[in-house]
């Protein structure tokens, strides 16, 4: 959903997935997202699957700079369980508008 096409503001809802090679796991998250031109942040809900089911789940907050559809991320976050955990990332997002309205 885009604010103002003249300020570049937008929010909306974000869904991710990661796999983890190290302990072979999934990470999946959604929530929210704001941003303002090339800055935005997101922050949601996180599950760490483990074999089909969710072994540990949390929160987590996620700045990111977007150019273009790449945006360059550093997201930390807490599992319940598991603790603390960092993660920096190169992001392929493509917008897709749900309700867009043209003002005369």
């Amino acid at each position: 959903m885009h604010f103002s096409s003249a300020s570049h503001s937008y929010a909306g809802i974000y869904g991710d997935a990661l796999r983890d090679t190290a302990s072979d796991t999934f990470r999946l998250s959604v929530g929210p997202e704001l941003g303002k031109r090339f800055i935005g942040i997101d922050a949601g809900y996180v599950a760490e699957l483990d074999h089909g089911s969710i072994a540990h789940h949390g929160v987590a907050v996620r700045p990111f700079l977007t150019v273009s559809v790449l945006s360059l991320s550093a997201r930390v976050g807490y599992l319940q369980g598991d603790g603390w955990f960092g993660e920096l990332g190169l992001l392929l997002k493509y917008p897709l508008a749900v309700y867009t309205r043209s003002r005369p």
